[in-house]
């Protein structure tokens, strides 16, 4: 099995006594979620860098209050991607069978291939070219909201105007909640229509606001819990762990802490590139397979060169004892149509080129 889809980070948060810690603290051996760490420890250490003081700058634990020599972070762990690809596959089946339609077990079929990407399509970052089309990638939540989810963004909007959550500095809260949600801004202007999500920016500072750890915790956890479907809560719980940490590695930039090592975490983004790119490849080819299908049969049907249409070939222009068979017209799909209209348009370009080649050829003689 490869490391990336083995199960997430283990052990449980020193703050908040959660599982699946995502950061370790080396000098102490501390783990963390990268939402529980308290942005005071960067804000006090960006404030002694800028004042030059060497003796203040260092960032002790959170948790038991030794100096931290660096901070590692964990790889992000692909297991939830995986889950969810196959239980899109295995309920694709399932559908089928229950629709009493001609079943077969072909993980090369488009319908498949679709379900088993759509968990990674999300991510994909290349143009709407060779199948892959802007409707397969994005999957934005939808819908209603939930009472828990309604209690998460209220916790996570108090956080986010007292300064206690661990974000770069300057970034929007419509941005913020949009990324951790995976929603479109329009369902949050939609359900807080005066809250003016695109004019409040996140500032870095000292705060005295106290920050409940674990009711944040609570409250995300709950989220995911009361979400029904478990292609979506999986999908999700990827997503907010990937967006913790890439505000976290923000926040260190910012702060100008460089003792991070990230070197596992880039790597694992690499592997996400590489199965995203890989998940577009098996779309894109069950697409042509059926493209090539479906030409192949247009060529089948029609024994004679050349296209007909509310007539047969043999059948003479005005006959009006054409049989009703030979009148119906003959059906062809759009993508044999579409291939013929561009092989005729080129034709037609290349007959007006020589026709303007020859009347240049009259002129200069």
């Amino acid at each position: 099995m490869n490391s990336y889809d083995a199960n997430p980070c283990p052990g449980s948060c020193s703050i908040c006594g959660y599982e699946e810690s995502e950061v370790k603290a080396l000098g102490c051996g501390c783990t963390f979620h990268t939402r529980c760490i308290p942005v005071s420890i960067f804000a006090q250490y960006r404030q002694a860098v800028e004042n030059h003081s060497q003796a203040t700058a260092v960032i002790r634990c959170p948790s038991c209050s030794q100096q931290v020599t660096k901070f590692y972070v964990y790889p992000l762990s692909l297991l939830a991607l995986e889950e969810a690809a196959r239980h899109n596959h295995n309920e694709l089946g399932l559908n089928k069978k229950r629709k009493r339609e001609n079943f077969e077990h072909d993980n090369k079929s488009e319908e498949y291939a679709h379900a088993s990407a759509s968990p990674f399509l999300l991510w994909s970052q290349s143009p709407s070219e060779g199948g892959v089309s802007q409707g397969d990638r994005l999957h934005f939540r939808t819908g209603r909201w939930s009472a828990s989810e309604t209690d998460f963004v209220d916790l996570l909007i108090h956080c986010f105007d007292n300064s206690t959550l661990p974000l770069p500095h300057g970034i929007k809260l419509n941005e913020f909640l949009r990324d951790v949600l995976l929603c479109k801004s329009s369902r949050l202007t939609k359900k807080m229509k005066n809250a003016k999500l695109s004019h409040r920016s996140y500032r870095l500072e000292m705060s005295n606001a106290l920050y409940d750890f674990k009711g944040l915790s609570q409250a995300q956890q709950g989220f995911l819990d009361s979400i029904t479907s478990q292609v979506t809560r999986l999908v999700l719980k990827f997503n907010m762990t990937r967006t913790w940490r890439v505000h976290f590695l923000n926040l260190c930039l910012q702060a100008g802490y460089e003792p991070v090592i990230k070197q596992d975490w880039l790597d694992s983004l690499d592997e996400l590139d590489r199965r995203v790119t890989a998940a577009e490849e098996s779309v894109r080819q069950c697409r042509r397979n059926r493209l090539v299908k479906a030409l192949r049969k247009d060529s089948l049907q029609g024994s004679i060169d050349g296209v007909y249409f509310g007539r047969s070939p043999e059948s003479p222009r005005n006959s009006k004892e054409s049989s009703p068979v030979e009148k119906r017209p003959r059906s062809m799909s759009t993508v044999a149509l579409s291939c013929l209209t561009t092989h005729f348009t080129h034709e037609t370009k290349e007959l007006e080129q020589q026709q303007q080649q020859q009347q240049q050829q009259q002129q200069q003689q």
